[in-house]
């Protein structure tokens, strides 16, 4: 999903902020685009949410937080409803490796050294093999 949205508040934890990014993805773009592709393909299709951060998806499962009761009051972000999608709809959160999350070049400052690798997640070559052939 590839939707950017400025936060309206501040978070105070990576977790808090996790969980706004996904909700607003999930809301926005995720929904919407399952009800396009069930519409074409004419079938049921699966969406495939892959989160790096392990208490995201716990809070997720859970449905509630004590560190996060503040979110739907302070974020508009309704925990209940997360988790209920995941429970009924054809929707799926898997835990990812931070080295293997594909979206951190969407929403990080990555090092040098990193890039490449995170070119190759999206199915992109880093530029300096571009115009050459592959080893």
């Amino acid at each position: 999903m590839g939707v950017s949205k400025k936060q309206t508040s501040v978070s105070r934890s990576t977790t808090e902020a996790e969980v706004i990014s996904l909700a607003h993805s999930l809301f926005l773009e995720g929904l919407p685009a399952m009800s396009m592709w069930e519409q074409l393909l004419g079938r049921k299709v699966v969406l495939k949410v892959r989160e790096d951060n392990q208490a995201t998806i716990r809070v997720v499962k859970n449905g509630y937080s004590p560190k996060l009761r503040h979110i739907q009051r302070t974020h508009k972000v309704n925990l209940g409803s997360i988790c209920e999608i995941f429970e009924k709809e054809a929707c799926e959160i898997s835990y990812v490796a931070t080295d293997e999350q594909a979206a951190d070049i969407f929403t990080k400052c990555l090092e040098p050294i990193k890039w490449d690798n995170a070119l190759e997640l999206l199915g992109m070559s880093p530029h300096s093999h571009c115009g050459k052939a592959p080893p």
